[in-house]
Protein backbone atom coordinates (compact mmCIF):
# COMPACT_ATOMS: atom_id res chain seq x y z
CA UNK A 1 0.00 0.00 0.00
CA UNK A 2 2.83 2.39 0.62
CA UNK A 3 4.61 1.36 -2.25
CA UNK A 4 1.05 2.69 -4.65
CA UNK A 5 0.43 5.47 -2.37
CA UNK A 6 4.08 6.63 -3.25
CA UNK A 7 3.48 6.14 -7.34
CA UNK A 8 0.24 8.02 -6.95
CA UNK A 9 2.20 10.89 -5.19
CA UNK A 10 4.92 11.25 -7.98
CA UNK A 11 2.57 10.49 -11.07
CA UNK A 12 0.84 13.59 -9.85
CA UNK A 13 3.57 15.90 -10.81
CA UNK A 14 5.75 13.25 -13.41
CA UNK A 15 5.14 11.06 -16.17
CA UNK A 16 3.96 7.12 -14.60
CA UNK A 17 7.21 5.41 -15.45
CA UNK A 18 9.45 7.77 -13.57
CA UNK A 19 6.99 7.89 -10.46
CA UNK A 20 7.47 4.02 -10.74
CA UNK A 21 10.80 3.80 -10.73
CA UNK A 22 11.31 6.67 -7.71
CA UNK A 23 8.83 4.80 -5.88
CA UNK A 24 10.46 1.35 -6.34
CA UNK A 25 13.67 3.33 -5.23
CA UNK A 26 12.70 5.17 -2.63
CA UNK A 27 10.68 2.02 -1.05
CA UNK A 28 14.31 -0.06 -1.40
CA UNK A 29 16.31 2.45 0.56
CA UNK A 30 12.70 2.93 3.20
CA UNK A 31 12.97 -1.33 3.36
CA UNK A 32 9.58 -1.14 1.99
CA UNK A 33 9.18 -4.80 -0.03
CA UNK A 34 13.20 -4.56 -0.08
CA UNK A 35 14.20 -7.27 -1.44
CA UNK A 36 11.02 -8.89 -3.26
CA UNK A 37 11.78 -5.32 -5.84
CA UNK A 38 14.98 -5.75 -5.97
CA UNK A 39 14.56 -9.00 -7.17
CA UNK A 40 11.65 -8.50 -9.49
CA UNK A 41 12.59 -4.48 -10.06
CA UNK A 42 11.35 -4.60 -14.22
CA UNK A 43 8.46 -6.79 -13.72
CA UNK A 44 7.38 -4.46 -10.83
CA UNK A 45 7.70 -1.81 -12.93
CA UNK A 46 5.62 -2.96 -15.89
CA UNK A 47 2.94 -4.27 -14.06
CA UNK A 48 3.01 -1.12 -11.99
CA UNK A 49 2.47 1.09 -14.91
CA UNK A 50 -0.17 -1.11 -16.16
CA UNK A 51 -1.71 -1.08 -12.94
CA UNK A 52 -1.74 2.56 -12.74
CA UNK A 53 -2.89 2.85 -16.34
CA UNK A 54 -5.73 0.67 -15.82
CA UNK A 55 -6.77 2.45 -12.64
CA UNK A 56 -6.59 6.08 -14.42
CA UNK A 57 -8.79 4.87 -17.57
CA UNK A 58 -11.52 3.13 -14.97
CA UNK A 59 -11.59 5.99 -13.53
CA UNK A 60 -12.00 8.18 -16.77
CA UNK A 61 -14.93 5.81 -17.50
CA UNK A 62 -16.29 6.51 -14.73
CA UNK A 63 -16.16 10.07 -14.83
CA UNK A 64 -17.40 9.67 -18.60
CA UNK A 65 -20.47 8.14 -17.30
CA UNK A 66 -21.36 9.87 -14.60
CA UNK A 67 -21.10 12.78 -17.25
CA UNK A 68 -23.27 11.17 -19.58
CA UNK A 69 -25.33 10.32 -16.87
CA UNK A 70 -25.55 13.67 -15.88
CA UNK A 71 -26.56 15.11 -19.52
CA UNK A 72 -28.82 12.54 -19.84
CA UNK A 73 -30.65 13.60 -16.71
CA UNK A 74 -30.83 17.25 -17.40
CA UNK A 75 -32.14 16.14 -20.51
CA UNK A 76 -34.91 13.97 -18.69
CA UNK A 77 -35.12 17.02 -16.72
CA UNK A 78 -35.91 19.80 -18.92
CA UNK A 79 -38.46 17.36 -20.76
CA UNK A 80 -40.14 17.30 -17.48
CA UNK A 81 -40.48 20.84 -17.30
CA UNK A 82 -41.68 21.30 -20.56
CA UNK A 83 -44.14 18.66 -20.12
CA UNK A 84 -45.18 20.82 -17.05
CA UNK A 85 -45.33 23.79 -18.67
CA UNK A 86 -47.44 22.72 -21.00
CA UNK A 87 -49.89 21.32 -18.77
CA UNK A 88 -50.01 24.36 -16.47
CA UNK A 89 -51.01 26.13 -19.79
CA UNK A 90 -53.83 24.08 -20.68
CA UNK A 91 -55.29 24.02 -16.92
CA UNK A 92 -55.54 28.09 -17.26
CA UNK A 93 -58.05 27.36 -20.17
CA UNK A 94 -59.74 24.69 -18.95
CA UNK A 95 -60.20 20.89 -17.79
CA UNK A 96 -57.35 18.84 -19.36
CA UNK A 97 -59.16 14.91 -20.17
CA UNK A 98 -56.99 12.48 -18.64
CA UNK A 99 -56.35 10.80 -22.20
CA UNK A 100 -54.39 13.85 -23.73
CA UNK A 101 -52.86 14.41 -19.97
CA UNK A 102 -51.61 10.83 -21.13
CA UNK A 103 -50.57 11.67 -24.51
CA UNK A 104 -48.32 14.78 -23.44
CA UNK A 105 -47.06 13.24 -20.74
CA UNK A 106 -45.63 10.17 -22.65
CA UNK A 107 -44.19 12.46 -24.96
CA UNK A 108 -40.25 12.62 -25.00
CA UNK A 109 -39.57 14.37 -28.09
CA UNK A 110 -38.09 17.71 -27.69
CA UNK A 111 -38.95 19.39 -30.28
CA UNK A 112 -42.76 18.49 -30.59
CA UNK A 113 -42.60 19.47 -26.58
CA UNK A 114 -41.22 22.56 -27.73
CA UNK A 115 -44.14 23.25 -30.34
CA UNK A 116 -46.56 22.41 -28.14
CA UNK A 117 -45.62 24.53 -25.37
CA UNK A 118 -45.51 27.56 -27.82
CA UNK A 119 -48.71 26.34 -28.75
CA UNK A 120 -50.10 25.49 -24.93
CA UNK A 121 -48.89 29.40 -24.01
CA UNK A 122 -51.37 31.17 -26.68
CA UNK A 123 -53.84 28.53 -26.80
CA UNK A 124 -57.47 30.02 -25.82
CA UNK A 125 -58.79 26.41 -24.94
CA UNK A 126 -57.68 22.88 -24.73
CA UNK A 127 -59.87 22.23 -27.75
CA UNK A 128 -57.69 24.72 -29.52
CA UNK A 129 -54.56 23.82 -28.20
CA UNK A 130 -55.61 19.67 -29.25
CA UNK A 131 -56.50 20.87 -33.03
CA UNK A 132 -53.44 23.14 -33.38
CA UNK A 133 -51.12 20.43 -32.03
CA UNK A 134 -53.00 18.03 -34.14
CA UNK A 135 -53.17 15.63 -31.41
CA UNK A 136 -55.27 12.56 -31.87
Amino acid sequence: MLYVDKIRRYAKEMAVGKAVDLATDECIKEGILKDFLLKNKAEVKKMSIFEYDEEAVRRALKKEAHEGGYAEGKIEGKIDNRVEDILSFLEETGSIPDELREKITAKKDEETLRNWLKLAATAESVEEFVRNAKIH
